[in-house]
């Protein structure tokens, strides 16, 4: 009976906030920390560090079907046993953008330094801080000192005026409170940035003077800044004005994209270079017309740069611009004229016959439009000068 409860309770302990009947999308192995210190084994999400700082997904190793999802309220941390990467529960405070308030939660943020202090980031949901200026970044840290206080490090918007803003590296000076015991400590700290590597080096730095004895961690891999997303795409344009957009009935294409963005700056921009082809479809009945189109088609290098009003979430709305370098090309036959000169000083265009007609031109346009991203699928349209209406849908392959 005892070894029963024992079980119930144990049970009780990795109670999830939820289920999902479905597999994970990304799986790893990995572990769960409860509350009370227990660890379970199994296979977790592998997803960037704003969502698994509010919810982590779990499959045991004894039921490969069932995914529970765990929050912040459930755990004490997890981490994934392939890369070592680890995340414990701290409490997070930080002013709502959206709602125009004050919050403080828990939130699960990635140790990134374990000794007498202790150093996290927390990925930043969208809401979480405002972006007129574009390079505040997307996560803040927080030190955890040794009489367990947490000092938060963060890059905040200062107002100048009404208009303008500037960035603020309020992290600056909370460490330099922080090590105010340390000779070096202003002039080591002004010539840090803000990212994992140099404030890790600070730390052991600081450590080194003031811990003598204390062995440093192993160095952390370094942050990647950079990502990249591979994307093939279907394109139906309706109406393209070309030079003979009487004739047109639409235009079909297909594309391929890779995307790019760095966080390091800001992940709610993406930069996009693609391969585009479309195919012109003509009409029939030009009999009589002064051109007879059989065939037409653009090779096209877009840019695009995407501004993304979601982040960290499954559904990604965007608005993107951009500029579109193309060849267009129309084939078929032109009609050839003579003219005769009539008495009276009278001109007659008389029409004799067709004679072969390519077209090509080399022009660059500018694009404007929007979307979202739904998973790894991708709709958007967007409007140009010539193809005007392009509606767009893209598949991430990676």
């Amino acid at each position: 009976m005892q070894s029963l409860l024992i079980r119930c309770f144990q049970a009780f302990l990795f109670l999830p906030f939820g289920y999902l009947a479905a597999q994970i999308a990304n799986p790893a192995p990995g572990y769960l920390i409860s509350n009370e210190g227990d660890t379970l084994v199994g296979t977790l999400n592998l997803d960037n560090e704003i969502i698994l700082s509010r919810e982590v997904k779990f499959q045991s190793l004894r039921d490969s079907t069932e995914v529970q999802v765990y929050t912040p309220i459930d755990l004490q941390g997890f981490g994934f046993t392939e890369s070592g990467k680890a995340y414990r529960k701290i409490r997070h405070q930080y002013h709502d953008f959206d709602k125009e308030e004050d919050i403080e939660e828990d939130r699960m943020a990635q140790i990134l330094y374990e000794g007498p202090y202790e150093l996290y980031r927390l990925g930043l949901f969208g809401n979480e801080y405002f972006k007129v200026v574009s390079g505040i970044p997307p996560w803040v840290y927080y030190l955890k000192i040794p009489d367990g206080t947490m000092v938060k490090l963060e890059i905040t918007e200062r107002q100048i005026t009404g208009v303008y803003s500037r960035m603020s590296d309020k992290y600056r000076g909370a460490l330099k409170y922080v090590m105010r015991d340390w000779p070096q400590a202003i002039t080591a700290i002004d010539d840090i940035t803000y990212t994992d590597e140099d404030l890790v080096e600070l730390l052991n730095k600081y450590l080194a003077y003031t811990y003598p004895d204390f062995t440093p961690p192993r160095a952390i891999a370094p942050k990647k800044t950079t990502e990249f997303a591979h994307f093939t795409q279907l394109s139906w344009v309706p109406s393209p004005a070309v030079q003979n957009k009487s004739f047109v009935n639409n235009c079909f294409g297909f594309s391929y994209f890779f995307r790019t963005f760095n966080p390091a700056v800001d992940n709610s921009f993406e930069i996009g270079l693609g391969l585009e082809y479309l195919k012109f479809n003509y009409r029939e009945g030009q009999n009589n017309e002064p051109f007879r189109l059989d065939g037409g088609w653009a090779m096209r290098m877009p840019v695009w740069a995407d501004y993304y009003m979601t982040k960290g979430e499954k559904v990604q709305p965007f608005i993107k611009f951009g500029l579109i370098g193309s060849v267009l090309a129309e084939n078929g036959e032109i009609r050839k004229t003579e003219t005769i000169f009539l008495p009276g000083g009278q001109i007659q265009i008389v029409p004799r016959g067709y004679a072969p007609y390519a077209g090509r031109s080399l022009r660059i346009f500018f694009g404007v439009g929007g979307g979202v991203n739904i998973g790894r699928l991708r709709m958007d349209v967007q409007y140009e000068k010539v193809m005007r209406l392009l509606f767009n849908v893209g598949y991430r392959l990676n």
